[in-house]
């Protein structure tokens, strides 16, 4: 979700996720990266993952979990700290995270 903010580039390696029918754990082992020319304290970004019981987009779908990455009055725990990392050195900090 990019609202007003212009989303200058993503970067995307293959996708690895590996999913097992009927289980609650799942590692989506894919890299993101985002670069974004506007000021980056007041950006927020939320990944949301979900499942799709057919191959049409149209079909059902169901969220599996999302995390939110950003300033303090969007994010909390590790989306902020990693937030927090990422204003004060101005670059890319590689960090996991779990959906919620």
């Amino acid at each position: 979700m990019c609202s007003n903010w212009k989303l200058f580039r993503t970067v995307q390696s293959r996708a690895t996720a590996r999913l097992t029918v009927n289980s609650a754990e799942f590692i989506l082992g894919e890299k993101l990266n985002f670069i974004i020319e506007e000021d980056i304290s007041r950006v927020c970004i939320i990944l949301s993952v979900f499942a799709r019981s057919g191959s049409k987009l149209q079909e059902a779908t169901t969220l599996i979990g999302r995390c939110v990455t950003g300033p303090s009055d969007l994010a909390c725990g590790d989306g902020l700290s990693h937030w927090t990392s990422v204003c004060s050195k101005q670059g890319m900090i590689r960090r996991t995270h779990i959906l919620s």
